[in-house]
């Protein structure tokens, strides 16, 4: 019997197929050039993708290098105004945390160590860390106002210890949610 190709090798490599070699970036809407695989995404959820890709790819940062690299400088190329994705959606907050999240990582896993990466980390706990509930935790808006979702709340929470991980000043309040 042949030997098994591990899944999880496997789908990292379809991940770098899939990386567009011009941002760095993935499409949610379809794949890169030539790609047949038929997938039918929305295009602002391209930066949580990315996002999502890339914590993938930094399982094996080493292995990955160039492709983590390319990922982190178009992730910081896309952010606007402190804030990752397209604000106004209903599911804005989520494309956000999920790529500060992943720059963190990047940081702390593939030594990255670049000002602007820092940079928009810190821009990005900040509009985080802004954004809570006054009554605790997050929902789907920047102005906090309401209740919070617990899965909104789950993924702001785990940028945040990602952040603190990477070096950021990040109180307990702020975890708290």
């Amino acid at each position: 019997a042949g030997a098994v190709e591990d899944p999880v090798d496997l789908a990292r490599a379809w991940l770098v197929r899939h990386q567009d070699p011009k941002t760095g970036l993935w499409s949610a809407k379809g794949g890169v050039g030539d790609c047949s695989c038929g997938v039918e995404g929305v295009e602002r959820h391209d930066p949580g993708v990315s996002g999502l890709a890339l914590l993938a790819l930094l399982g094996e940062p080493g292995e990955h290098e160039d492709d983590i690299r390319a990922a982190v400088t178009g992730l910081i190329g896309i952010q606007k105004a402190g804030k990752f994705g397209v604000s106004g959606s209903h599911d804005y907050i989520y494309t956000h945390a999920v790529c500060v999240w992943a720059l963190c990582e990047a940081m702390d896993k593939a030594s990255i160590d670049w000002e602007e990466c820092r940079r928009a980390v810190q821009l990005g706990v900040d509009l985080i860390v802004s954004a809570r509930s006054k009554r605790g935790g997050w929902r789907y808006d920047l102005r906090g106002a309401g209740g919070h979702d617990s899965s909104v709340t789950t993924w702001c929470v785990l940028a945040l210890v990602a952040a603190r991980r990477a070096g950021f000043e990040v109180s307990d309040q702020d975890l708290l949610g």
